[in-house]
């Protein structure tokens, strides 16, 4: 039994915590949960240009994957976040075309921007939608306040991670003890 959900993108904010930092908003199809994801400026303006229905005067980077989709004959069946990990989303396109399917795996952001593209649906697991979801009764202020706490410790992780890395290249154990200990509460 598939136990996926359908979601649909919302909409885009900007983010309160950076400047390159946007917010993307998908809504499970029964509209009880928001899951929201931080995402880059050029991926939320890609995204905002498909849902706005504005075509720019020449083709952006998605753009110029649909039409060389579209010249051979493949379409974007669907999308699947598969997993998050860390506040990151992993997300799979699946591509149809000369009797071939094939998956790609691709940043959350792109696959949306894709598959507003071609009018293909959004699909994750129940238990990632319930993980990251925020009910629909929550404040968008409360949604804009996990998105960001969740970037918040991705950027943690990544320092820490650089940190770590850092001391085990100067051979200072104790300290490299002490980042690893910090990461595995983070995790």
């Amino acid at each position: 039994m598939d136990n996926r959900i359908k979601l649909n993108v919302l909409g885009i904010s900007a983010g309160k915590t950076q400047t390159d930092a946007y917010v993307l908003v998908l809504e499970d199809e029964y509209r009880t949960l928001r899951v929201p994801v931080v995402i880059r400026m050029l991926e939320a303006e890609a995204i905002a240009l498909e849902l706005e229905g504005l075509k720019t005067a020449r083709p952006l980077t998605h753009d110029l994957m649909t039409n060389f989709a579209n010249a051979f004959k493949i379409r974007v069946s669907e999308v699947e976040i598969y997993k998050i990990e860390d506040g990151v989303f992993y997300a799979n396109i699946v591509f149809v075309g000369n009797n071939n399917t094939i998956t790609i795996d691709a940043r959350l952001s792109d696959a949306v921007a894709l598959a507003l593209r071609f009018n293909a649906p959004i699909y994750s697991p129940k238990e990632i939608i319930e993980k990251a979801g925020i009910s629909f009764l929550d404040q968008p202020k409360n949604i804009e306040r996990k998105a960001a706490k969740e970037k918040d410790k991705y950027l943690l992780i990544k320092d820490l991670q650089k940190k770590l890395e850092k001391a085990i290249a100067e051979e200072d154990y104790e300290l490299a003890a002490e980042i690893k200990k910090e990461l595995d509460q983070l995790k």
